[in-house]
């Protein structure tokens, strides 16, 4: 008993300073939204959402899934970290993302034609090309304080870098009217500092060792990983290639302020967790009853999931019009339902995950993100045309929808959890028509109706929970609180 409430004070410590780390990351782009739609008009925005959704692409294909394998590998060696494995994944990356970064800017023209179908912004793509390979560098130590579970390492990094990025891009799209370039620039200079502040790591950790069986069972795990993390990009950011072609660079940057709303839910939430419970996952399965334990966690993950989601749809129609200097901006909020509900779609895919990993049968999972993807491309291909961005938003639904019921009932088979759904549908239903009627009755500009709608929805949302879930509350608040003297 003492063992599993120590296990769940970590885990519960680990995910919210990952959340902090995680929120740290990804506050310099909430923090410049407000100078990006003001200073950024849609175009723009939409070259820059562009550029990052292409540096996301290559950033899901070149680690060949090698990261994932440091975890599920690094700590087989009789209970103790092993060196070995994460020294030769770590050569073994270094080479292969150096020799793929030079020939991305070898030709970089190509790709910026690809993207573009004009060569107007080359320079910005080979300048975020320098910003990838950063960010690919970084993966590693990143990997490295959530092994040794260093979360306070990782928020302090995460903190600099951000002041950092904030200032230079405020600076150089303020005072020098760099625009999108000086958002890249801001980007390169950061990076450069997290990879200066994370070498003690890296020489801690990585030993002159190469072990080419080791590399092999690491490469046997990653890579049946890579087809399904690259579904999963075509899921979420395909959408924007399509609004290029059909709509225009305004329209994907319209999508993509909305879709930046929507990936709160990933750094705030989502990436948090995973952070912290791949590696608690595997100790777990270890221990007595662990699918006592996983139903517990999954109901939690989602209740807080729902909740964000909710929180969320209301808040961003109450700021984009105070955020977003331009007003082209300020209907953007629409779509956000849809979006938000496939990224918790997607974390419910993502925790099922764990059926397929416990088991060995991660070469199962490329057929559930591939036919999910294939669902994502079709519905662009036939909404985005005739309804924009609305299109975009429905097909994401959609394809993440396919995507979490396939991993759910496939994984049942494999590792079967008697999970607990009514009450967290029920609740998703209910915080989902209340969006729809907070968005479409209630007008936009009428300030003091807009905020008192809002906090009657909270409050009427946070009595619902708490009745339904009070009592696990206060179950998990005896578990974590520390004992009494």
């Amino acid at each position: 008993m003492i063992s599993e409430i120590m296990n769940y004070r970590k885990f519960l410590f680990s995910s919210s300073v990952y959340a902090l780390g995680q929120v740290l990351n990804r506050s310099a782009v909430i923090i410049l939204l407000p100078l990006y739609t003001t200073y950024l008009p849609t175009e723009e925005y939409g070259v820059l959402s562009l550029l990052n959704i292409t540096s996301s692409l290559l950033t899901t294909v070149l680690p060949l899934g090698l990261v994932s394998s440091l975890f599920r590998f690094s700590f087989q060696k009789e209970g103790r970290i092993d060196h070995d494995l994460i020294s030769t994944v770590s050569y073994f990356l270094f080479i292969v993302e150096t020799i793929m970064l030079f020939v991305l800017q070898l030709f970089a023209d190509k790709l910026t034609l690809l993207v573009f179908s004009d060569l107007a912004y080359l320079t910005q793509m080979r300048i975020m090309l320098v910003s990838l390979y950063l960010q690919l560098l970084l993966l590693l130590p990143y990997a490295f304080v959530r092994i040794k579970e260093q979360p306070l390492y990782f928020v302090s990094v995460s903190f600099a870098s951000v002041v950092i990025n904030i200032s230079t891009a405020s600076l150089l799209i303020i005072k020098y009217d760099l625009g999108v370039t000086g958002v890249l620039v801001a980007n390169v200079v950061s990076g450069s500092f997290g990879i200066c502040a994370f070498l003690p790591a890296v020489f801690k950790t990585i030993l002159p060792r190469f072990d080419r069986a080791l590399l092999k069972k690491a490469l046997s795990f990653g890579l049946p990983l890579v087809p399904a993390n690259l579904a999963a990009f075509v899921l979420y950011s395909s959408a924007s290639y399509f609004l290029r072609h059909f709509q225009g660079l305004s329209d994907v940057g319209l999508y993509n302020l909305a879709f930046r709303f929507s990936s709160t839910y990933n750094f705030i939430i989502m990436s948090p967790f995973f952070l912290a419970w791949t590696p608690t996952m595997y100790k777990l399965a270890k221990g007595p009853d662990p699918k006592r334990r996983y139903i517990q966690v999954f109901e939690a993950f989602m209740l807080i999931s729902i909740t964000f989601y909710f929180l969320v749809c209301i808040a961003a129609k109450a700021v984009l019009p105070v955020l977003a200097g331009n007003v082209e901006y300020h209907t953007a909020y629409y779509p956000l339902p849809l979006l938000l509900s496939a990224a918790v779609f997607y974390g419910v895919y993502m925790f099922h995950l764990l059926a397929f990993m416990l088991t060995d049968h991660t070469g199962k999972t490329p057929f559930i993100s591939v036919t999910s993807a294939g669902v994502s491309l079709l519905l662009n291909y036939l909404l985005i045309p005739v309804w924009g961005i609305y299109g975009a938003a429905a097909a994401v639904f959609f394809a993440y929808l396919n995507m979490a019921l396939i991993s759910y009932f496939w994984g049942q088979r494999l590792f079967p959890i008697n999970y607990r759904w009514m009450k967290l549908l029920l609740l998703y239903l209910l915080v989902t028509g209340l969006v729809l009627l907070y968005y479409f009755l209630i007008p936009l500009y009428n300030l003091p109706l807009l905020f008192g709608s809002a906090l009657f929805l909270v409050i009427l949302v946070g009595g619902v929970i708490w009745r339904w879930y009070g009592s696990r509350f206060r179950e998990v608040y005896r578990l974590i609180r520390p004992a009494e003297k």
